[in-house]
């Protein structure tokens, strides 16, 4: 049974096909070309070795007119070779150009929640980005694509989602969950090796010495311009460092932002005009195993404050390190709060500053929610992936049963009803 990962957006592919070579499959990724264009998310920023090569191919698959240009031959010489695809991405858009359907969609964001949908604004970034999306076909064929996927693993227990859901006409959903982050790749033994290959990472190892709290951030800036908010949250992060700054200027505490997302500039603006500019270490657009190697140094480890999405790559790469975890997941009644991974949930400034306090005056505990972060998201990615695993094989056996409906019909919702 060969397995195909079609699409690799911020490399999440990369730790899934890892996963399931470990599990026994014969996983191959495929990137698609358009996905070149971040360096920093290419498979060789994410590993210490060069192993990958083996099992990695990718695909002259371009965004935007690609569709229209690229042959139906050309679509199947590619899909023929793989039994079982699992996709993202514009996966199902050129799947769909040839009737084939994606076993297992797993969307990154903008292929289920931009692309599929039309917009309903009349003159703005979006709607000029929607009709682009029109006139090249790509909305057409993704949505094409997503609604003759044999399944979809979205998570549905935001509002949300749920809505994304029902306009691109999804309905045989079920969310398993995936490895972003291959947690192997980052013990400490292959981090202790890679020191000194990084000016990045040195120049934080040495900030770290000079400071009683390191806090990395390692979310996209994008500012919300008509709040003068920054929708990652960051604007709470400069409140919290302002008061803490004020009420306690004997603390050293230094923030990690890195240069990455369109409103870089305006943070540093604020940052300057809070003055706050002491208390900041910029850092540029760098490899995720630069990251890594800097989040394996830092007190906390901040995600999105407020948005409530409960998995993307700053959590799981926080997790993965047994890093504290500083963040607010928005849960419906469909998933038990106590199953959600351990962190420290703050949605406002307020609850920033009481987290930044609490490091400052027990800081053991707090390391603790790394730690205790660390063996569920081990637990997490295993079930993941054994979930995953078996519906490849209900395919593979070419049984009649689809394991989502199976899943639903014992009264499960998603994978936090397996999870223990």
């Amino acid at each position: 049974m060969r397995v195909g990962l079609i699409g690799n957006q911020n490399n999440n592919f990369f730790a899934l096909c890892r996963y399931l070579r470990d599990a026994g499959y014969d996983a191959s990724l495929h990137p698609m070309a358009y996905e070149g264009s971040q360096p920093h998310f290419q498979c060789d920023s994410d590993t210490f070795c060069s192993e990958y090569k083996e099992f990695t191919e990718v695909l002259p698959w371009e965004y935007g007119l690609g569709i229209k240009k690229t042959s139906k031959k050309s679509i199947k010489s590619i899909s023929n070779k793989l039994d079982y695809i699992i996709g993202c991405g514009l996966a199902p858009a050129y799947l769909a150009k040839i009737g084939r359907s994606i076993d297992l969609f797993m969307p990154h964001g903008g292929d289920i929640h931009t692309i599929p949908i039309k917009s309903n604004f009349s003159m703005n970034r979006e709607f000029v980005r929607s009709q682009y999306y029109k006139f090249t076909g790509m909305r057409y064929w993704q949505r094409e694509g997503i609604r003759i996927a044999v399944n979809t693993s979205f998570e549905d227990f935001m509002p949300e989602s749920k809505e994304m859901l029902d306009r691109v006409g999804i309905r045989n959903n079920f969310y398993l969950g995936f490895p972003m982050v291959y947690i192997p790749e980052y013990s400490q033994s292959n981090i202790d090796k890679a020191r000194g290959s990084s000016i990045y990472v040195e120049r934080i190892r040495e900030i770290r010495s000079k400071n009683d709290i390191l806090i990395s951030w390692p979310c996209r800036l994008i500012a919300d311009k008509s709040k003068q908010e920054f929708i990652k949250g960051q604007h709470h992060g400069f409140t919290a460092l302002k008061e803490i700054s004020r009420k306690c200027p004997e603390k050293r505490i230094k923030m990690i932002l890195f240069e990455y997302g369109p409103d870089v500039n305006e943070a540093r603006e604020l940052i300057r005009g809070m003055g706050l500019t002491p208390y900041i270490e910029w850092v540029p657009v760098i490899a995720r195993k630069e990251i890594m190697q800097i989040n394996s140094l830092v007190d906390l480890v901040f995600a999105e404050i407020g948005p409530g999405w409960f998995a993307y790559g700053v959590v799981w790469e926080a997790l993965a390190l047994g890093k504290p975890l500083v963040t607010w997941v928005n849960c419906s009644k469909e998933i038990n709060k106590d199953k959600v991974y351990p962190h420290l949930s703050a949605r406002n400034a307020k609850n920033l500053i009481d987290v930044i306090y609490k490091t400052l005056a027990e800081r053991d505990k707090v390391q603790e929610v790394g730690q205790a972060g660390f063996k569920w998201v081990n637990k997490f990615f295993d079930l993941s992936v054994a979930l995953i695993g078996e519906a490849i094989e209900g395919k593979k056996q070419k049984s009649n049963v689809d394991v989502f409906q199976k899943y639903r019909s014992s009264g499960a919702q998603n994978i936090f009803d397996f999870f223990p």
